[in-house]
Formats: structure tokens, sequence, C-alpha cells
């Protein structure tokens, strides 16, 4: 069993005041053993008594006893308060405690500003304390380890808090209480509140006058507060709130003053940043991450070849066979995923190798016909077998060209063996994008530059007649990126500018159409 020490519904019988002297006790203690302090004021020269209830009595000239009962059950405590020097003061009055064998014991804090009383509760040898506070001015009770209240009116309140442990096996109820002092707004000072928000984050800007020792409690709208030095909170979901802060100087009566103001957590605004590099050796893939902002981030990293994808940071992937294919990456904030939810795509080229044997494919096209050039080390007597992609037949030497028939994007891969060695394997792919090729252009020159390209993509060219000319660029995938738009041109040399440097590296094919017929272009980014 624990020990209880409690001041059962803190059972006042009766008191007996002259002038202006009062007081009440704060009751603590563990099993049979009891403290006492006497909270009183008024008296110069005091002297405090308190009869114990079975038959002891203590008289002292300071507010602190200690008692050690021989048994359980309930006790009346029968207290006084005076000035031995001022017959005039003098205060009397009962408690009522109950002893119940056990080890538990509780307490707690209150902090006033101004209009605003800040309650922490703890207690010792407990499993799961429920707290209920009593503010004293008839307001319904609130359940918590850690409240705030506001007052409407000052004056002196009666504040009780009931503590039970909600375990079976630890019987456990205590009661206490305090008597505070809700001090009534004055002028001799003034404060103002502003409240900077940087997303879901609201830093309080407390400005006050008055004197030095202030004191502020801040009630942030969202059930929860904070006090100096304390300044700043971060908003669990995104609403309007209304923020108040509550300012006082220690020692100066007449300063007590509050202001509020509101703020708004905007769901849509936020400073998420994501984007991710992938870093290719042989079929592996590992993914380098830059992001911020989030303040729960989650990674998710589809491979695109048909996998289940990957949760988490670092994130890295095998690719059964060699091939182009597109990651996707999600960054996403769990405590505001409405804020903050990007998606990035990249492609990459996985080729493989064994045997000591390696092969780098390089791909030119104009329009839907494409040359490729296959160059293979580490085979005695090497072998080439090139896969165009769109199922035509494939082509068993190191270099060649093909024309496609169709529209679309298509993977072409080599293949490098070596006749005496069948541990000598080579795998290697690009991807081309064909939009469609009339049999004349259009154009008598047509230059762009620079290929590889950083940032700006400069296009030369002349037209055979004048006309509207269009240039598209589509990523490797075949989406569209970049696009002029239609403008019209004489048959003279004109030029466009295309800013890529936001793109991701990689392969891109550049649309150039006339009113006469078009052609495309591969780029390196």
């Amino acid at each position: 069993m624990k020990a209880l020490v409690s001041v059962l519904f803190l059972l006042v019988l009766a008191n007996t005041s002259i002038g202006q002297c009062d007081a009440y006790l704060n009751i603590g203690g563990i099993g049979s053993y009891v403290s006492i302090e006497f909270i009183a004021n008024g008296a110069v020269n005091a002297q405090y008594i308190i009869d114990w209830g079975d038959g002891s009595a203590d008289t002292s000239s300071t507010p602190f006893f200690e008692h050690n009962y021989s048994s359980d059950g309930q006790f009346v405590l029968f207290y006084i308060y005076e000035d031995l020097d001022n017959p005039n003061c003098y205060f009397s009055s009962f408690d009522s405690i109950i002893l119940t064998g056990g080890s538990c014991s509780m307490g707690f804090n209150v902090q006033t500003v101004a209009f605003a009383a800040a309650l922490e509760a703890f207690s010792d040898n407990t499993s799961i304390p429920i707290f209920t506070v009593d503010w004293g001015d008839g307001g319904p009770t609130e359940v918590g380890q850690s409240l705030l209240h506001v007052y409407a009116e000052p004056g002196n309140y009666l504040v009780c808090v009931q503590m039970v442990d909600a375990d079976p096996s630890l019987p456990c109820e205590l009661y206490e209480c305090q008597n505070i002092e809700i001090l009534d707004e004055g002028t001799g000072c003034a404060v103002d509140l502003q409240v900077e928000v940087d997303v879901q984050t609201a830093t309080a800007v407390i400005s006050g006058s008055g004197g030095s020792n202030a004191n502020y409690i801040i009630d942030w709208g969202d059930g929860q507060f904070d006090s100096n030095p304390i300044v700043e909170h971060t908003y669990p979901i995104p609403a309007i709130y209304t923020v108040c802060v509550y300012y006082g100087i220690d020692g100066n009566t007449d300063c007590q003053t509050s202001d509020c103001t509101e703020v708004n957590i905007d769901p849509f605004a936020s400073d998420c940043y994501f984007d991710f590099v992938p870093v290719v050796t042989d079929l592996s893939v590992d993914i380098e991450v830059l992001a911020a902002g989030a303040i729960e981030p989650e990674y998710f990293f589809d491979w695109g070849d048909g996998s289940d994808g990957e949760y988490g940071i670092p994130a890295s992937h095998v690719y059964n066979g060699a091939g182009t294919y597109e990651i996707c990456g999600t960054y996403t904030d769990l405590s505001n995923p409405i804020a903050c939810q990007i998606n990035v795509c990249a492609s990459v080229t996985v080729s493989s190798s064994s045997g000591g044997c390696d092969v780098v494919l390089s791909v030119s096209q104009s329009g839907s016909e494409v040359t490729v050039d296959a160059n293979g080390t580490g085979a005695v007597e090497p072998t080439y077998f090139i896969e165009w992609g769109d199922g035509a037949l494939p082509l068993l030497t190191s270099t060649g060209s093909h024309t496609y028939e169709n529209e679309g994007v298509f993977e072409i891969c080599v293949t490098y063996g070596d006749l005496l060695n069948a541990t000598c394997s080579a795998t290697s792919c690009e991807t081309v994008v064909v939009l469609g090729v009339e049999e004349w252009s259009g154009f008598t020159s047509l230059q762009v530059w620079p290929n590889p390209v950083e940032e700006l993509l400069h296009i030369d060219f002349s037209n055979v007649n004048a006309g509207f000319v269009n240039f598209r660029l589509y990523d490797a995938m075949g989406r569209l990126t970049r696009d002029t738009g239609v403008k019209q041109t004489s048959g003279n040399l004109n030029s466009f500018v295309l800013d890529v440097e936001s793109l991701v590296s990689g392969a891109y094919y550049l649309e150039c159409i006339t009113s006469q017929g078009s052609e495309t272009l591969r780029i390196i980014k």
C-alpha cells in the first residue's frame, strides 16, 4: 500500500479572523510523516500554533512544522496565526487530513502574471497520476499536469488539485490547495506583442515597459503555454490562433498587463526543398539527397523497374539488367504534408560488366535515323550484339545505323562478349526519342551550341523560306521540358536561346520544327 497524506476536500470547518491577518496551510508528507507550512501575512511578531488532532500540539515563531502520527485515520488540524504585539491580528481555522498508509505524495506550483495563472503539478512514487484542478472561481474543473487559466476578475482564489493514481495496484488519492492572488491590471507599465511566423513555428517578440525583472506567460492559443525565457512555439496543425502575453514586473503591483494578437499558420506556406543525384556504378545506384525544410521528413524512391521502391535514406538499389530507368523520389513533411510534399524524377542508365570486359556505347541522331558506335575492351575475340529497341533485327558489328519507322522512346543496348572467354561480358544502353521527321526539314543551316550544355543552349538557324519555327526540348522519357512557342521568322539567319540550367543531367532531344518540316537533335546536359 502507498502512504497517503491528503487534505481531503481541504475540509474547512470554521475560521476566525481579526484585523488584517489571514493564513492557510500547505500540507505534504509521506506515510505517517506530515509536514506543514503556514502561508500567512499580516503579523509583525508572528506566533504559529497547530493542534495535530491526535492529542498533541506545537507552537513556533516560524511557519514550518513536522509531525509523525502513530496510526492511520482522519485527523482535524486546528491552527492559529497571531501577532504577539498586536491583539487585533488573530486568525484561526481547521483543516482535515487522512492517513491511509504508503508512500505517495504530490504538490503543485502556481505562477501568476496579470490575470493568468500557470499551474505545474507533480507527484512522487506514483504510476499513472491524474490531476484534476479546481481554479476556485466557479468555473469547470480541468484535468492535466500543466495547465493555464485566465481569471475574469482580480481577487484571492483557492486553487485545489486532486491527484488519483489510475494504477489499481497502487491506490493513491491526494488533495492539496493553495491560495493565490490575481492582481488587477495597472497603469504602471505596458506591453506590446508581435508574433513572427516561419511556416509552423511562431516566435513572440515582447516589448514591455515598467522596469527590470519582468515576468511573462505566453498563451499560444492551442492549449499550450510557456513562460520566460521561452518565446518560440511550433504548431502541430495549421489554423488561425489567438496568442496572448501576460506581463508583469516583480515587486510592482501596478505593473500587471496583457496583449493579444492573431497568427495564421498557413497550411500552404513552406520552405521545403528537395533534389537528388543518382550515382551509378555498374548495375547499382546510390542516391545523394539534397533536402531541407521538413520538420518530420519522409523519403520514398521508386526505382522505375517495377520493384516495390524504398523508404528512407541512405537509399540504394541494384538493377537486374542494364538499361535506362526513371527514378522518382518523394520528400514529405509528415507534420504538414499539404505544405511540403515534393516529387523529383531523374533518368539513369546502368550497365553491367564481368570477366575484365567493358563497353562504351555512343549514339548520334538525326531525326528518325540513329547511328551507334560501340567500343569494347578486354576481349580477345570480341562480339557485338546491338538491339534497337523497336523489334528490328539486331546489329552484330560495333558500328551501324538504323531508321525508326514510328515515333516513340527506344532503348538501344549493346552486349559485348568474347568467343574465347565466356566470363567476359559487358552491357551498356542509351535511350533515344524519335519525334517524327519530315523528308525535308526546311532549314538551310542549323547549329546548336554548346553541346554538352550547362546553362544556356544557343540555336542558330536559317530557313529556306520565311515562315514559322518552333523548338521543343524533350527529356529521355519523352516529356516536354522546354518550348519556345511558335515564332515567325524570315529566311535570314536567326537565333534563339533556351535556359536549361535547372534541368537535371542527362540526354535530351531538341525537336526543330518549321512550316516545311522538322529535324531532331540529341543534346547532352
